[in-house]
């Protein structure tokens, strides 16, 4: 949902952005991401006792492999593990917001094809970072959003699902500081020893 509000502010205070950065955005396509409810409906008794004891493994971990994340388990397992105390911390219904956003601004057919039209406003330097295997908002929902801003460059991160900044973040980090200063970063060669 982040990216979704990232392309509503830069539509609404274009003279505040200069350049956008999004990683599999909500919005980019007029179907909703309905496979992802449907696992989450399924896993909601994992997800309520990661909740209720305040514990990410197994419950947690559980839920969002690999729909999140591709292997929750793997070297993203110790940032999943403090952003969930984060929002334990927040209480069970922290996530009302991102749940408001999607009932309220995406539910209706007509408001996902508004947002895409609105699209087409964007014309500033914009980079798309997908994740191949994101069970969320599969890659495939990215064509249609794509397609009305011709001046995207898209970068799809190979090992990663629907959080490439955790699962990938030399990778990410390094594409997004190239198209922030708008030269090729080199990427660092391992020292042998």
């Amino acid at each position: 949902m982040g990216g979704a509000i990232s392309v509503a502010y830069a539509l609404t205070y274009p003279e505040r952005t200069r350049r956008l950065v999004l990683v599999d955005p909500l919005g980019f396509s007029a179907s909703l991401p309905w496979e992802a409810l449907g696992h989450a409906l399924r896993n909601l008794p994992s997800l309520v006792l990661a909740a209720i004891t305040r514990k990410t493994d197994p419950y947690l971990m559980r839920a969002i492999s690999p729909w999140i994340f591709r292997d929750p388990w793997g070297s993203s397992y110790d940032a999943i593990t403090r952003m969930a105390f984060l929002n334990f911390a927040q209480g069970f219904w922290s996530v009302g917001a991102g749940l408001r956003l999607l009932l309220v601004d995406f539910l209706s057919a007509r408001q996902r094809m508004d947002f895409l039209d609105r699209l087409a406003g964007l014309t500033l330097p914009m980079l798309v970072i997908w994740g191949r295997h994101d069970g969320m908002l599969p890659l495939s929902n990215a064509a249609a959003g794509l397609s009305r801003v011709p001046q995207a460059s898209v970068k799809i991160l190979e090992q990663s699902s629907h959080s490439a900044m955790l699962e990938q973040p030399e990778e990410f980090n390094r594409l997004v500081r190239q198209f922030i200063t708008g030269r090729r970063v080199k990427r660092k060669t391992p020292v042998a020893g």
